[in-house]
């Protein structure tokens, strides 16, 4: 399906906020994330503790760090840099399997993603997770449907780089998402080449072996004992809360569709549990893709998920109206009156934009919905950072 004019127009709007949101005070942005905290003393010669790091991204810390001379603005921009790229990539490649329009409109939840959008802005390893996944993720499913030399080469890429990034992580992420779709995927016998599973198996081996496995990585803030399963789970959900009722609406129709073996279905399934197992980041990109699948048969007649996706969203919208009131209050013990008035500026911004959503999703404007629920959580993003940062 083609982007009209009005969509290549918002896409533009949208693009150019979260790139905004991406930089907007990053040089005076203090070390509030401990996973960054820790990923600067181990770049600093002269702090350098032993720290269970991953690898690329710790050695591309290391050198900016140098270059820069701590410069926090040039210590975070490569992870940014990173993200716009693997936005690009990821519309460029899975437009051939998912068509323009959800493949886009995935980048613009990924960008209304409380997580992914506020978790780029540090210098830690999240980002190069989700991004180097992401692209493992498609070149599975790019081989899937087609054998072609060119895959099989953006297979073997993302995988080795995956490793390299994080390996524990990479070997739980590769070898489940390959197992399930060769187990559930009606094409996934094309999977049974050594080169597909023969290969995460030799680089998790090789990297036991070696004494590389790192099962503790404290540079990342989505990881297996960084955060509680439970809390994972919570914050990955709050993170995408907006959406809520086109995600629901998605799992519904990821096991009723999946049992008659549609297609995308078992590709979302698979995903979902890959991404759940190796407790990552990536679980933000299933969740897009889902909601972005939704978004785009709720634009067609006779959408199966009314009740559930105006139901949950409604629900979300009340839940909103709390959650801003105890930030108001919170913001005026930390600062008092500038807290509560600054506070109050972002759940106001984040409230109506919402409001709106809602709305549309009644008045069965899909304008509404995209540029509401979009810009509930980018624009309240872009405010929280250049109003309320200075109080951090």
């Amino acid at each position: 399906m083609n982007l009209g004019q009005n969509y290549r127009v918002f896409l533009l709007l949208i693009g150019s906020l979260i790139i905004a949101n991406l930089l907007v005070s990053n040089e005076t942005t203090g070390l509030l994330f401990q996973p960054e905290r820790l990923s600067i003393e181990q770049s600093n010669p002269e702090i350098r503790v032993d720290y269970a790091i991953s690898n690329l991204p710790q050695r591309v810390n290391d050198y900016v760090f140098e270059a820069s001379k701590g410069d926090p603005f040039s210590m975070r921009l490569p992870g940014i840099v990173l993200l716009i790229l693997g936005m690009a990539g990821w519309f460029f490649l899975s437009r051939k399997l998912f068509g323009d329009w959800v493949a886009v409109t995935t980048n613009v939840i990924l960008g209304a993603s409380f997580a992914v959008i506020n978790l780029s802005k540090f210098a830690i390893g999240d980002v190069w997770i989700l991004v180097v996944n992401l692209f493992l993720f498609i070149s599975i499913i790019l081989n899937l449907k087609q054998d072609q030399q060119k895959w099989k080469m953006l297979f073997m890429g993302t995988l080795f780089l995956s490793f390299i990034v994080q390996n524990f992580q990479a070997s739980i992420y590769s070898i489940v998402l390959i197992g399930s779709l060769f187990v559930f995927h009606p094409q996934g016998k094309r999977l049974k080449h050594p080169l597909f599973w023969g290969t995460p198996i030799l680089l998790t081996v090789l990297s036991v072996l070696t004494g590389m496995y790192q099962a503790v990585d404290d540079n990342v803030y989505f990881a297996w004992r960084s955060i509680p399963i439970g809390t994972y789970l919570w914050q990955s959900f709050a993170a995408v809360l907006i959406w809520i009722g086109f995600l629901f609406g998605g799992f519904k129709d990821m096991v009723q569709k999946g049992l008659k073996k549609e297609e995308f279905s078992i590709i979302a399934f698979c995903w979902l549990l890959a991404a759940l197992l190796s407790h990552t980041v990536i679980l933000q990109a299933v969740f897009a893709l889902i909601i972005a699948k939704q978004l785009h048969s709720y634009r067609l007649p006779n959408y199966p998920n009314n009740n559930i996706v105006n139901g949950f969203s409604v629900l979300q919208l009340i839940g909103s109206f709390f959650i801003a009131y105890y930030l108001m209050v919170r913001g005026f013990e930390i600062s008092g009156t500038s807290g509560f008035r600054n506070a109050m500026v972002v759940g106001i911004c984040y409230w109506i934009f919402n409001f709106i959503g809602v709305l549309g999703l009644y008045s069965k404007r899909i304008r509404w919905v995209m540029g509401g629920f979009a810009m509930a959580v980018i624009l309240s993003t872009l405010l929280f950072w250049m109003r309320m940062n200075p109080f951090l």
